[in-house]
């Protein structure tokens, strides 16, 4: 997945080939290496002791839009078609986090592009910026941050954006961090957004 996108990247960012290069190497292959591997295997209210394959336990979920009366994410592609943005609203227990790692791995498995999960909530005790909270994420504080490198990468617009559970951020947080969402998205809006939330 990620070779698919890092070359074409490091030859249209050629001025800093080998600083982008150890971003992916070193940060966001390790990234989504540990999310799949977190993703692929789970524990459940039956099976709290062990862990268990993903698609043993998954059930596909029925969607409904304006569009389409009802439909189940099987294609990443045919999901964005008609929009880079999507929300994905539903009450406690309906399976929204279980459909986000449905789709993070979906998109490794068709190769559509490099999906980067945002748990929301932990945007609740950080200082910084998001650009700033994105960037010690992607780089696992192993390498020093460098939002230059990762701002070209981002607006290179290959990535798949999955930010679970904007009801989760506080109230006293919220329009900061709605704002700076906001202004994210705008600024690299070539990238997909999917974002869950409770009604």
């Amino acid at each position: 997945l990620i070779s698919a996108f890092k070359n074409p990247i490091i030859d249209l960012l050629s001025d800093i080939k080998d600083e982008v290069k150890f971003y992916f190497d070193k940060g966001i292959i390790e990234y989504v290496e540990s999310i799949r591997l977190k993703f692929v295997k789970t524990k459940t209210f039956l099976f709290r002791h062990e862990n268990v394959d993903f698609y043993d336990i998954y059930f596909p979920i029925t969607l409904k839009n304006k569009q389409v009366k009802n439909f189940v994410i099987d294609d990443i592609e045919n999901l964005f078609e008609n929009s880079n943005y999507i929300s994905i609203i539903g009450n406690a227990g309906s399976g929204k986090s279980m459909l986000l790692k449905h789709v993070f791995l979906k998109a490794i498995m068709q190769i559509i592009r490099i999906p980067i999960v945002v748990e929301l909530r932990n945007l609740n005790d950080f200082d910084g910026s998001f650009l700033e909270y994105l960037n010690n994420l992607l780089s696992g504080k192993k390498i020093a941050p460098n939002k230059k490198i990762l701002e070209r990468i981002l607006s290179n617009g290959e990535f798949l954006f999955l930010f679970d559970g904007y009801d989760e951020i506080y109230s006293d947080n919220k329009n900061k961090i709605t704002a700076e969402l906001i202004e994210f998205i705008d600024n690299y809006s070539k990238n997909y957004f999917l974002i869950t939330s409770r009604p």
